[in-house]
């Protein structure tokens, strides 16, 4: 029986995948090399929304647009992202919880 840290939030080493996330990794350089030099748009790389738009609607049972979505580099630019959108214009509070 193998034992998982689940506490520190970190794989462990030994059960990764290394072999094929190279091969993965080979396959998307290959396919998508120019798209690297580029920024993907605000909303993300449009592939990875489709595709997670599939997983959700699939997995929740109700369409998911991926033109909804927005990928994010981490949860801070998400919490500016959601401060935004509900920030019409200069001045206007947004209440959140601690």
């Amino acid at each position: 029986m193998k034992e998982f840290d689940f506490a520190v939030g970190q794989t462990n080493p030994q059960t990764f995948p290394l072999a094929a996330f190279r091969e993965a990794a080979d396959r998307a350089i290959q396919r998508e090399f120019e798209s690297f030099n580029q920024y993907p748009g605000v909303k993300g790389h449009e592939g990875l929304r489709r595709l997670m738009a599939a997983r959700e609607s699939e997995r929740e049972g109700v369409p998911v647009d991926p033109e909804c979505m927005a990928l994010t580099n981490g949860s801070m630019q998400a919490v500016t992202l959601v401060g935004q959108a509900l920030m019409a214009q200069r001045g206007d509070v947004v209440v959140t919880e601690e």
